[in-house]
């Protein structure tokens, strides 16, 4: 599947304005300057760099959502959390700057490939970090629902595709069908021997607007907005996790677990390969157009151990946070968030490196985990 032609990409910020920030820098720092190394992470399109003044190192991020980050870290929610960095506010120019102290650690998704068949290990790290984000954000700072999520869940996902709908074009084989049409194509997924019949992405997206309406929340709560791996520093003073541009002071926590076992399911295939990390590990799948459906062939190479221990660990964990606050369907709607993930994630990375039709086996296959798990019980 190849992109024909799409919206621009958000441009970043110029070159003139980016060392205009690295002279203010200098000037609070009292000397420094830009290091060449590269910053990984985050698909925003803000510029993201190391500063280095006076033997030390600082990320600074520059553009797109800087202010709302600022915000974020700046809430009374947020504040004091162990595995949270303190930024540094910089005059005059604080709303449109994000500096945090240099965390050097490895990220939660090179630690699990660098621990390649160590599952225990992944397992337990994982489990640790989920108690703790538990412990000191998620349920320290519960505040009692009075909303209904599934409007905004919906605006979420129709605004993201809307905006694709507009002048998206994709060649699939010989053909070239628009945006708009293709999320209206039944699909089949060809995947471990099994051949699935799917609703269009449309009626997925109905269906599980649908499915948040009889599960919505009893409380809301402070959520980091992006709790995947990619965004967590394994470090000398423990997990940091280091991107709260979409952070939110009243948001579903499920939403925070959803996204951290969609990565850990499926979507770790897309990251590996948009970051360069692992290609060869992340299977692939391949679309086309036969009597008229969007048919998704995939071939992946999952371990089974893995599956199973993170299958393990979110039934466990959900299910012992839904106890613990009488929130008795937060596990399903963990399960509906992964669906959410992967379709809002279209707009960022269709067209990326041969990204487009692993996004659509994404899609398929976290609709599969709801049929087969929310919708069978």
């Amino acid at each position: 599947m190849r992109i024909i032609n799409a919206s621009e990409r958000r441009q970043l910020v110029s070159q003139s304005y980016f060392q205009h920030i690295e002279q203010v820098l200098r000037e609070y720092f009292g000397d420094g300057q830009y290091s060449e190394e590269k910053v990984r992470g985050g698909q925003t399109g803000a510029r993201k760099v190391i500063f280095l003044a006076s033997g030390k190192k600082y990320f600074v991020k520059i553009g797109e959502k800087v202010e709302r980050e600022n915000n974020i870290y700046q809430s009374p929610k947020f504040s004091n959390k162990p595995f949270l960095l303190s930024p540094i506010l910089i005059p005059n120019i604080s709303n449109e700057v994000l500096v945090l102290p240099f965390y050097d650690g490895e990220t939660l998704d090179d630690f699990i490939l660098r621990k390649n068949g160590q599952w225990g290990e992944v397992y337990t790290c994982i489990r640790s970090i989920l108690q703790q984000a538990a412990k000191h954000l998620w349920l320290d700072t519960l505040t009692k629902n009075e909303t209904e999520i599934a409007g905004g869940v919906e605006k979420y996902m129709t605004d993201r595709l809307d905006d694709l709908s507009q002048n998206l074009q994709i060649q699939i084989g010989d053909s070239v069908i628009g945006f708009a049409d293709l999320i209206n194509m039944k699909i089949v997924l060809n995947s471990n021997d099994e051949r699935i019949s799917l609703p269009s992405i449309n009626e997925m997206v109905d269906d599980v607007v649908q499915l948040f309406q009889r599960f919505n929340p009893p409380y809301l709560s402070a959520i980091t907005g992006d709790f995947q791996p990619p965004n967590i520093i394994l470090g000398p003073d423990g997990f940091k996790v280091v991107d709260l541009s979409n952070g939110d002071e009243l948001g579903d926590l499920a939403m925070d677990i959803g996204k951290l076992f969609n990565f850990a399911n499926r979507f770790y295939r897309v990251a590996y390969i948009r970051d360069g990390k692992a290609p060869g590990n992340s299977g692939k799948a391949v679309v086309s157009l036969k009597a008229g459906a969007l048919e998704i062939d995939t071939e992946y190479s999952n371990d089974p151990v893995l599956q199973v221990l993170m299958s393990d660990l979110e039934e466990e964990f959900t299910r012992t946070i839904a106890d613990s606050i009488a929130d008795y369907y937060l596990p399903d709607r963990a399960k509906l968030y992964k669906f959410v993930i992967n379709v809002i994630t279209i707009k960022r990375h269709i067209g990326r490196r041969g990204l487009s039709d692993l996004l659509l086996a994404n899609i398929a296959d976290s609709y599969i985990e709801i049929m087969r798990k929310v919708r069978s019980i």
